[in-house]
């Protein structure tokens, strides 16, 4: 029933009692106000007051539930003190809601005093200005709290904002002056879209707000309107023009009004042209993006000073030359500018402020200049992180200084590439460790794409591919299983994860599958089990077999079904035999037929059932004709047919002869036969008009008999009557002959009503009464045609009257307005004809009816028009009908839009369909909630939506199913509680036996309590610690580890002396498995001729078993291997450099070829000897390029030097040539020369002397790629002829030079090559090159120029072979132009 409170009308809520408050100012009425979603109440516990806001049937939903839990982190903001609340739920407040359903999902939540904005406007209550100021300032800072949370009210209006200030309870210290409700449409982050939204308050809502409001600006517009009414909210012309519950109306907003400039004047009378400024913005806006922040109305709140005169503005021009300086940042003109003014106490307001915002800038100014200085040093010594704060702080403090910007820009590239590879790096090893191998292998191949060479990602790498390989076949299988269910497939699955688990032990997920296709192994054997019991018709077998087999596994359900149903038939056919037999005996028929009828239909094939229903039918039909028969008589003798009476009876008596009933019976009615045969006799007598004989039949009767003497009393008055008729014969001969046809009537009634002769009388009568009924009905034929005529019913009129000429044929007025009215009905017809055609939409045939009419008739044209009008809207009714009897109510609301209100059929559908759609959307969230109840198991929920949607029409066998289905759940779990209280006490007694019998028993009753396998299990387990102790003991002693080892891993560490026993096993196990192994890897690398390997693997296998004479054997056989292989190596090393070192790339090819061969697994010689081939391929390709270069053959050249450079990146002649042939070169270094001016010269410039001056480093980093030189180049044999070469000079400026190497850390080398440069340069402007370098040796500083200059320069020593070479990760440049500025990643 509705929650209709009354005044102190107690409710407990969590054990407190409240009670409903009365309304201040209607005593006896509850404190309340109702919404448009709810109702709230104010609660009183004490002198503690809470509200509680009951929402209505269509509002009521389970999600408030949600929406309290994710509004309550707003709680604590100013202003949304509503936001912490109470939702009353069913599994909670039961109690409470079985007595007011009502309740359900209500909101308890704090009560905020006070009347709304809305009231006030309403009333045009006055408040001072002191007051509004309050008021407006406190909004202000509650909407920029939100805002700076990114929370939104959405609905922001005066209705949904309360004034505590103006309350009668007095106001907390520090609390705000208004408050905010209504806020279950809040927007904020992770906060889920309400379904009903908003589209903003009339009043209160931008141009914008057609769709529903939901965002972080949704406040914006509707705040600024708020604030603006309540800061002018003072002015009696602004009181007096407010339109209602707002200042604005709606269609007012946004729009050219007397109010807007009744407000604005107002604002800029009290509070200058600041406010007045973001009134303006906010009105002239076209998003609610462009309306002004609520920070910017708390800025100029704090800052302005009301109470007229504009706030004390002081005029521009005059503070002009002041902003002028602080524009341009000449701080010291500015604080003497304005310190001046203070001074004199001129503009003071002003002027202090600006003065301090100049003292502010210089001191930013010089804080700013501080931290660029040192973020340039912090680079230097690679403390990017610092130096990204730093720089970040100099941009901060002076925004738009460009050095400034460039330096955070670069600072913030170089921490963004090694981010990107950290990032990548710990992603790889977070999947590795919880097992995610896919996103594993992606991150770490990700991450090897910029550090191939890493050794940890490719141990990640190598680790997630193993554990993908292991895990593919246990993956098929268990695909195969899932998909078939067998038990076969099932175990093999257990299988594939067994031995998978014994490989990869530290995979849970192989434990978790063995377990489950354990489980499910176990289930399919069951069912098939139960299959075959199934086959054998053994159903209690069946049953008993599926008893462990939960629902969920394949095939149970239909199964467990199938055998309940069939026995259930079993018993019920016991059952009707037993009553048939009991039947029989007491001979009750009906008892016997229905146990027949329901064994048969229930499947029966005992023949005795057969034969109980034929005998029961049998017997009942011969009870039914006897009681049929005694009827008929009992009719017949009712009726005085008695000779009927007696057969019938007489047929009853031999049907049931023992029947005492029916043989006395039986005698009445024999007596009564003869006395009516003489009673017939005397009428037989009156009938023969033998009045003697009558008197005579009716001598012995009893006078007393009322048809005897109706009879004797016949007979005197025949007399009497016979006399009379002769009188009345002359009466109508002389009327007919005067056509007297009433006196004629009354005369022949009169002998018919003494018995005349009815052929003598009867035909005379009706001649008379034709006759007059003739002309009478002519006359009424004729006034009910004129009537009909006036109605224009031409039709039943000509009808009429063509009757009454037939009727009275001599009367010509008749016959003369018949052709009158033919006519008539002959327009009308063609009328309806047209009309039927309007309605058949058959247009042209009714226009050519409409024309055959007389041009005055009815005026068709106009009808016509109007018919079709309406005959449409009847077929949007009809189609409308249509859709409502197929349920399709939305539809229908559409198509009658069209149809004008009014039409008495339209508007009931419309009234139909929305009431229908109305309550298919409270049956949907009731079917909702319902399901899911279902899915959670919320058994009480699940009654009460089922209750509920079946009251709003949902499917009563399937609700009503599961409201019984819910109430056995509830009894089932309850019972499995109580067992668990038992099992929990005989587990505290160590009975593990008796508690797992019982806990087994709970969980029958609730399979879905997870917990009850969990302990039921942790029962059993505690069972076999003890054996495997025990077990455990005698393996130790006998000195099988690993035996003792598989039962100790079964015990907990904590129990008894396991984790001792299992440290003394496992380190006997693994010194003996390690000495196995470490002789069996020195073995595998001599085999494998990884010597050094094996040198390293004989060492540790003497640290563990120096004593043994094969290790020792081992290790002296691998310590000649490593040295001979140590000696064939260094040959090989050393031919290979100086091959490459003098250019000589087939010779280097051939040393690199015979040293991959005997270090196969040495990726960096196979690097090595790909990158000797390549180099040879591409001296050629540059040859030819050259040549073409020499004839001018610029496409060739190109497509011959990209070639070079596609297969060695860097390589400086093919560099050369394909400068030479494009003609891009001019302008890539006009666009570089542009980049250089200015603030990034500056930069460069300082990071090479700052760099120079610091030991050398270089700033490269910063702003372009580095790129060490560990390349293999091309090295021109000497000659004496002078060639145009790309040598590095030595300089200190900032170079890129994308060179293709084989690892992936870039550093930065020193290099000293001896050159005969031409024209040595040192520059400071950069530019792009593609400097390989002459030498594999570490340069000393990568170039930044491309210098052409005539070398003759020889081919330097080959490098320190103790010199680590530096790695490079460097893009080749792609084929339309040169390489871009384009980072790469550093670690």
């Amino acid at each position: 029933m509705p929650f209709y409170p009354v005044v102190n009308q107690q409710l407990v809520i969590d054990g407190v009692a409240y009670r409903i408050a009365e309304h201040p100012a209607a005593p006896g009425m509850p404190y309340g106000q109702e919404g448009r979603a709810a109702t709230v109440y104010q609660l009183a516990a004490g002198q503690e007051y809470r509200a509680i806001k009951v929402f209505k049937p269509r509002f009521r939903t389970p999600t408030l539930v949600a929406v309290a839990r994710q509004l309550e982190a707003f709680a604590g903001l100013p202003g949304l003190q509503v936001c912490s609340r109470l939702v009353l739920v069913p599994h909670h407040h039961g109690a409470l809601l079985q007595e007011h359903p009502d309740l359900t999902y209500a909101v308890v939540m704090p009560w905020v005093d006070g009347p709304t904005w809305m009231e006030v406007m309403i009333s045009k209550r006055e408040l001072t200005q002191d007051l509004c100021v309050d008021l407006a300032r406190s909004m202000a800072h509650v909407l920029t709290c939100m805002e700076q949370r990114g929370v939104a009210h959405c609905d922001l209006a005066s209705g949904n904002l309360l004034l505590p200030a103006l309350g009668r309870m007095e106001r907390p210290a520090g609390a705000e002056a208004v408050a905010l409700v209504d806020v279950e449409g809040v927007y904020g982050p992770g906060l889920v879209r309400p379904r009903d939204l908003m589209s903003g308050t009339s009043g209160y809502a931008h141009k914008t707000a057609g769709q529903a409001l939901w965002g972080a600006e949704s406040d914006r517009f509707a705040g600024a309107m708020l604030l603006c009414e309540i800061l002018v909210w003072s002015q009696e012309v602004v009181r007096q023009m407010a339109y209602g519950e707002s200042f604005f109306s709606s269609s007012e907003l946004q729009q050219d009004c007397p109010r807007f400039y009744v407000l604005r004047q107002a604002l800029r009378q009290d509070w200058g042209e600041g406010l007045s400024r973001l009134f303006e913005q906010a009105w002239s806006s076209q998003t609610l993006a462009d309306c002004p922040t609520f920070g910017e109305w708390q800025v100029m709140l704090s800052q302005g000073e009301g109470g007229g005169g504009g706030g004390g503005a002081p005029p521009e021009q005059a503070l002009a030359p002041g902003r002028e300086a602080l524009a341009r940042g000449d701080w010291d003109y500015a604080m003497a500018f304005f310190g001046e003014l203070v001074a004199r106490r001129q503009y003071l307001t002003q002027a202090q402020q600006l003065l301090q915002e100049a003292k502010e800038g210089a001191a930013n100014e010089r804080q700013a200049a501080e931290a660029y200085r040192d973020a340039l040093e912090l680079t230097g010594r690679g403390d990017w992180d610092s130096a990204q704060e730093l720089s970040d702080l100099a941009v901060r403090l002076r925004p738009g200084v460009e050095r400034y910007t460039a330096l955070q820009q670069a600072v913030a590239l170089q921490r963004n590439v090694s981010a990107e590879v950290e990032g990548s790096r710990a992603e790889a090893s977070e999947a590795l460790n919880r097992g995610d191998w896919s996103k594993a292998v992606a991150a770490a191949v990700k991450a090897l794409k910029w550090l191939p060479d890493d050794a940890e990602l490719g141990r990640i790498l190598t680790r997630a591919r193993q554990a993908l390989e292991l895990e593919r076949p246990v993956r098929e299988a268990l695909s195969k299983a899932e998909q078939s269910n067998s038990r076969t497939d099932w175990e093999a699955v257990q299988v594939a994860a067994t031995a998978a688990q014994r490989r990869d032990p530290h995979n849970s997920w192989f434990a978790q599958l063995v377990a489950r296709a354990t489980q499910q192994a176990e289930w399919a054997g069951a069912v098939e089990q139960a299959g075959r019991f199934a086959a054998q018709r053994q159903w209690t077998e069946v049953l008993r077999m599926l008893e462990q087999v939960p629902d969920e596994a394949p095939g149970a359900t239909e199964l467990r079904t199938k055998a309940t149903a069939r026995a259930e038939k079993q018993l019920k056919l016991a059952l009707l035999r037993k009553a048939g037999e009991e039947a029989l005996q007491k001979e009750d028929w009906t008892a016997l037929r229905q146990a027949a009828d329901a064994a048969l239909a229930a499947g029966a094939k005992e023949p005795f059932f057969a034969f109980w229903q034929e005998k029961a039918t049998d017997e009942l039909a011969r009870d039914q004709d006897a009681a049929l028969y005694t009827g008929e008589a009992r009719r017949l003798a009712a009726e005085e047919k008695w000779d009927s009476a007696l057969a019938a009876v007489t047929k009853a008596a031999d049907l049931r002869p023992q029947n005492r009933e029916l043989q006395e019976l039986k005698a009445v009615i024999a007596r009564r036969l003869l006395s009516v045969s003489r009673l017939r006799a005397a009428q037989q007598a009156a009938a023969d008009s033998d009045w003697t004989a009558v008197l005579r039949e009716l001598a012995e009767e009893n006078e007393t008999d009322p048809v005897v003497a109706r009879l004797r009393s016949q007979a005197g008055a025949e007399l009497d009557r016979l006399a009379e008729l002769d009188s009345l014969e002359s009466t109508i001969r002389s009327a007919q002959d005067s056509a007297r046809w009433e006196e004629m009537i009354a005369a022949c009634e009169r002998a018919l009503g003494l018995g005349g002769a009815r052929e003598r009388y009867g035909p005379l009568y009706e001649q008379a009464k034709q006759r007059l009924a003739a002309e009478t009905e002519a006359q009424a034929l004729a006034a009910r045609a004129e009537g009909l005529a006036g109605n224009e019913s031409w039709a039943q009129a000509v009808q009429d009257l063509e009757r009454a000429v037939q009727l009275w044929p001599a009367n010509l007025a008749y016959a003369e307005l018949l052709d009158q009215y033919r006519q008539q009905l002959q327009c009308q017809e063609l009328y309806e004809q047209g009309m039927e055609a309007m309605r058949a939409q058959h247009w042209e045939s009714a226009r050519s009816i409409f024309e055959q009419l007389p041009p005055d008739y009815k005026d068709a044209a106009d009808a016509a028009r109007l018919a079709a009008q309406n005959m449409y809207w009847l077929q949007l009714v009809d189609q409308a009908s249509n859709l409502g009897t197929q349920g399709r109510w939305q539809e229908v609301l559409t198509v009658l839009q069209e149809v004008p209100l009014g039409q008495a059929s339209a508007d009931g559908l419309k009234a139909q369909a929305q009431a229908e759609l109305d309550r298919l959307d409270a049956l949907a969230r009731a079917e909702e909630a319902w399901q899911q109840a279902e899915q959670t198991h919320d058994w009480p929920n699940v009654i009460l939506y089922a209750r509920e949607a079946l009251g709003l029409g949902a499917d009563a066998q399937r609700m009503s199913a599961s409201i019984e289905s819910a109430e056995r759940r509830i009894t089932a779990e309850n019972e499995a509680r109580s067992l668990a209280s038992d099992a929990d006490a005989l587990a505290s007694s160590q009975d593990w036996a008796g508690a797992i019998s019982a806990l087994s028993a709970a969980a029958q009753r609730w399979p879905e309590n997870s917990h009850y396998p969990e302990l039921i299990a942790e029962y059993e387990h505690q069972l076999v610690l003890a054996e495997g102790y025990a077990a455990a003991g005698a393996a130790l002693d006998a000195g099988r580890w690993e035996e003792a080892l598989a039962h100790l891993s079964q015990l907990p560490g904590d129990y008894r002396e396991a984790a001792q026993w299992t440290a003394v096993a496992t380190a006997r196990r693994d010194h003996e498995l390690a000495v196995a192994q470490s002789k069996h890897s020195v073995r595998e690398a001599l085999d494998r001729r990884r010597y050094e390997a094996a040198a390293a693997e004989a060492e540790r296998l003497l640290d563990l078993a120096g004593d043994d004479s094969e290790a020792q054997g081992l290790a002296a056989e691998a310590d000649q291997a490593v040295r001979q292989f140590r000696e064939q190596l260094d040959q090989l090393r050393r031919a290979a450099d100086h091959a490459e070192s003098a250019g000589l790339w087939p010779e280097a090819a051939t040393a690199l070829e015979a040293w991959a061969d005997i270090a196969p697994e040495d990726q960096a010689i196979a690097d090595r000897l790909e990158a000797a081939r390549a180099q040879a391929e591409a001296a050629a390709a540059v040859e030819q390029a050259e040549v073409a270069l020499s004839r001018n053959n610029w496409s060739a050249a190109l497509r011959e030097a990209r070639r070079a450079l596609r297969l060695t990146p860097g390589n400086s002649a093919a560099t050369t040539a394909v400068l030479r042939a494009q003609k891009a070169r001019s302008r890539f270094m006009a666009r570089l020369a542009a980049l250089a001016a200015g603030a990034a010269g500056t930069i460069l410039l300082a990071f090479g002397v700052w760099g120079k001056a610091n030991g050398g480093g270089p700033m490269g980093p910063l702003f372009w790629t580095p790129t060490p030189t560990n390349t293999s180049t091309i090295t021109p044999t000497p000659t004496n002829t002078p060639t145009v070469t790309i040598t590095p000079t030595r300089t200190n400026t900032p170079t890129v030079t994308p060179t293709h190497t084989n690892t992936s850390t870039p550093t930065y080398t020193p290099t000293h090559t001896p050159t005969n440069t031409l024209t040595p340069t040192r520059t400071l402007t950069p530019t792009q090159t593609l400097t390989p370098t002459n030498t594999r040796t570490p340069t000393r500083t990568p170039t930044h120029t491309l210098t052409p200059t005539a070398t003759n320069t020889q081919p330097p020593p080959p490098p320190p072979t103790d010199t680590p070479l530096p790695p490079t990760l460097t893009p080749i440049p792609p084929e339309p132009e040169l390489p871009t500025l384009t980072p790469v990643p550093v670690s």
